[in-house]
């Protein structure tokens, strides 16, 4: 009985992805006032030096944590299915367990070799000092995610959304007490600074998601009787489900961190390496978060999707795991396509706003288009994972990654192409992991949005794309973030009626989705 009271006090899946939703934009929002803040101070070569520390951070990431997030969060939704609340605690402790040993050994590998990793492979020696900085605390950022998904297996987004916030709110007080303090002794300081205050951002977290996890031990404790729990079958179900979402991941990652390595130095063969390492700051650290922003609602959908899909497909209930999945993939395209048209219509007004800088505008307009393609098949293979589909998930993921760090490789370096060369390959990689999720999605699942949904956003796109350009044109506060904010809002707003008008969003669901108009 208690069990079932627990489950009745979960989320429902929309509501779930619509509170991260609401957490993530906020903390994204902060995130990006702390990039804006960081670039004007730092400029285009000190975002370079930022942006080549990141992927030794994420690739010791994907090595510690893994995808053990994800793998916590569907054994906790198959266990809850079966009510027993005993073997979902002893998962959260044996990961504990695994993912500190792995983040004791990964830290002094780090912190041994920083000094070869950044003059002999990033070749820049002032990435020394953030790598050192960042290598003690990775059991800490593994520990927070074992814990996130324990309370994504169960449905309760709470825990992972205040953290969001938390964690950005952190890094945002952090950094501006000790950029200013720290930027006369050189970019390598200021970069550290930046590092730095991600670490205590993190830590915040941590101690954060381990008090609400016993908390909530305290509350529901589990029975001391019950059939024996085999630690060893256990620790080997988590490895077992962890190491092919943890390849996909790694994989993925070492190859986004060769490519994001290869870029800068690609470039130097017809370019210096200040000229070089600025475009590199301008495409990743200033074009790149631009793009991802709205994908706020996407990872959203993501972290949801998952159990709901693990949920669904352990009961074999195929009309709820074909409703989610088709539900996740229609909001993706929407906001998508929103993305698309925006980054097609307002590029340089957007750079010139937010970072004073043509040139990120150009990036910008060249990323639009593949928005799409990225959003998407985040999603469907969000949906391959929830369905125990890891390997094919991998597949996928490393075929595209490949295509895209050997285009990188290759073409960079040639004269005719350069940073078009990235671009080539971004698009490829992108569309390849797109046909090879949506051919396996369709092998399992039957329902996918039909033609008339896409003709219905594609020509309410245009009107958005019209407008986005009127708008700002009739907008008497030219290049400045209140005008650019006016004409989103008002832009957003027709298409949205649009939407609803033709039937592509209801607004009864979209009311039954939010917690608090259903209690008005």
């Amino acid at each position: 009985m208690e069990e079932r009271k627990s489950l009745e006090e979960k989320l429902s899946f929309a509501q779930g992805a619509f509170i991260l939703t609401i957490a993530n934009l906020i903390s994204r929002l902060l995130g990006f006032i702390f990039r804006i803040v960081l670039s004007n101070k730092i400029g285009p070569e000190g975002m370079g030096i930022f942006q080549l520390v990141m992927p030794v951070y994420m690739t010791a990431l994907s090595v510690t944590t893994g995808s053990i997030s994800v793998t916590v969060s569907r054994l906790v939704a198959q266990s809850l299915s079966r009510g027993d609340r005993r073997y979902t605690y002893r998962i959260v402790s044996l990961s504990l367990m695994l993912i500190t040993s792995i983040s004791a050994i990964i830290s002094g590998i780090l912190i041994f070799f920083s000094d070869y990793i950044s003059s002999s492979i990033l070749n820049e020696e002032r990435t020394m000092l953030p790598i050192i900085i960042f290598s003690p605390v990775l059991f800490i950022i593994s520990s927070s995610a074992v814990i996130r998904g324990y309370f994504e297996g169960i449905q309760n987004i709470k825990p992972s959304a205040i953290a969001n916030i938390i964690e950005e709110v952190v890094r945002i007080i952090s950094v501006l007490f000790l950029i200013d303090a720290v930027m006369p002794m050189g970019i390598e300081y200021a970069v550290s600074a930046a590092i730095f205050s991600s670490v205590l951002g993190e830590v915040c977290v941590f101690l954060f998601m381990a008090y609400k996890y016993k908390e909530r031990q305290h509350k529901y404790k589990a029975s001391t009787s019950g059939p024996h729990i085999n630690n060893h079958k256990l620790m080997l179900n988590i490895v077992g489900t962890t190491i092919p979402l943890s390849l996909n991941r790694f994989v993925n990652t070492f190859l986004q961190s060769i490519e994001a390595v290869i870029i800068p130095q690609r470039l130097m063969a017809n370019l210096s390496k200040e000229e070089s390492l600025s475009i590199f700051g301008e495409l990743t650290g200033m074009a790149l978060p631009i793009v991802m922003l709205p994908s706020i609602v996407v990872n959203a959908l993501s972290v949801t999707l998952v159990p709901a899909v693990a949920e669904a497909h352990e009961k074999n209930d195929m009309a709820t795991l074909e409703h989610r999945v088709k539900e996740s993939v229609e909001y993706t395209l929407i906001i998508s396509f929103i993305t698309s048209t925006t980054l097609l219509s307002l590029p340089n007004e957007i750079a010139i706003t937010l970072y004073h800088n043509t040139e990120v505008g150009i990036f910008l307009r060249m990323f639009s288009l593949v928005v799409p393609l990225i959003y998407t098949s985040q999603i469907m293979n969000s949906a391959l994972n929830g369905m125990g589909k890891h390997t094919i998930a991998f597949i996928n993921n490393l075929f595209a990654s490949f295509m895209r760090t050997l285009c990188t490789y290759i073409l960079v370096a040639n004269s005719k192409f350069m940073i078009n060369g990235y671009f080539i390959g971004y698009y490829l990689g992108f569309l390849l992991l797109f046909i090879l999720d949506y051919i396996c999605i369709r092998r399992f699942i039957g329902i996918f949005p039909g033609v008339v949904f896409f003709a219905k956003t594609f020509i309410a796109s245009i009107v958005f794309y019209l407008c986005l350009k009127i708008f700002y044109c009739l907008n008497p506060i030219p290049n400045s973030l209140i005008s650019l904010v006016i004409t989103l809002l008002l832009s957003l707003i027709i298409y949205l009626l649009i939407m609803v008008h033709t039937g592509v969003l209801r607004t009864g669901n979209l009311i039954g989705n939010l917690p608090f108009l259903r209690r008005v």
